[in-house]
Parts: C-alpha cells; structure tokens; sequence
C-alpha cells in the first residue's frame, strides 16, 4: 500500500510539475543580512540558493549530514488536495506543523530499517510545497529542526500573490 501512494503521489508531482508557468512566488526576505527566500536555519551550514521560475533550492549541512529543502509552487483544487490528505494519513506518519490542519499537511517518508532516518513532505493548502529531504541518511530531528528553522507559516503570508527577486 506504501509503494502504491507513493507511486500516486509521484504521478501527481509529474503532472502538476508540466502545468504552465502562472505568477512566481512572492520572495521572502529571511533576515536584515540574508537576500535569501530560504533561511539560514540555526545549527546549520546553508548553502547557495538556486531557483526556478517555480521553486528554490538549498542545501543544509550539519556535521556529515546534508539536508536538501525545496519550496515550490504546486496548487491543488479542492479534490486533489483532499487526495493529499488521504494518501497522507493512509500511509505515512504526520508531521506537527505550525499551521492549522486545514491550512496544510504534511507527512515523514521514512526508512524501512531505520524510523529516525526521514523526509519531510509538506503542502500547505495555499499552494506551496515544501521537501526536506536527507536522500535517506539525515535524521528526523533534523528535518524538524529545518523545518522550524524555515518559518513555515511566514514563507506562506503572501502565498504566490507576485514575484520578487
């Protein structure tokens, strides 16, 4: 059943990623000292932001763990984000976010021989999406850790409503 979700989830991301480019993402200044949408995040090493038309990219690194978190844009209509919630909850074990439940959601991927190893997949109900993903060697704590670092609820006040470099 896991394979199976995540294989739906997959096909999903494909699809969405092929969609025409509609308005950028607001960009978020982090700091008074940071030109960056992505945050330094405290206890980490942050790496060059790259970005798309549809996303940023960055890298954390602390000791010999690397985290890479990407925050794109990725909207759901009502159904398909009721499809995200299903799949979610079926399978996978959630994620406590700073935001409301019908604000977003988000769930660990985690491996099979080792639960404290995980990624970390969120979609907030205003079109943004995020991945904290450690391609299986960082821990969970580490992706909480990021993902407090990040400021969810901030990177998603102005969700989408322009574009700034």
């Amino acid at each position: 059943m896991c394979m199976r979700a995540a294989c739906l989830l997959f096909g999903a991301l494909s699809l969405f990623s092929c969609r025409a480019a509609g308005p950028q993402p607001t960009a978020r200044v982090a700091t008074a000292t940071s030109s960056h949408v992505l945050p330094d995040v405290p206890g980490f090493d942050g790496g060059p932001e790259e970005h798309g038309t549809r996303y940023w990219r960055r890298t954390y690194a602390r000791a010999a763990e690397t985290t890479t978190v990407t925050l794109a844009r990725f909207s759901m209509s009502d159904e398909q984000y009721q499809g995200w919630l299903r799949m979610s909850k079926a399978d996978f074990p959630q994620a406590d976010l700073p935001v409301g439940p019908t604000d977003g959601n988000g769930f660990y991927q985690c491996a099979a021989n080792d639960p404290s190893r995980c990624n970390l997949l969120v979609q907030l109900r205003c079109g943004l999406h995020l991945e904290i993903r450690g391609q299986g060697i960082a821990r969970r704590e580490d992706a909480d850790a990021i993902l407090r670092g990040l400021g969810l609820p901030a990177l998603g006040e102005n969700c989408w409503t322009g574009a700034t470099e």
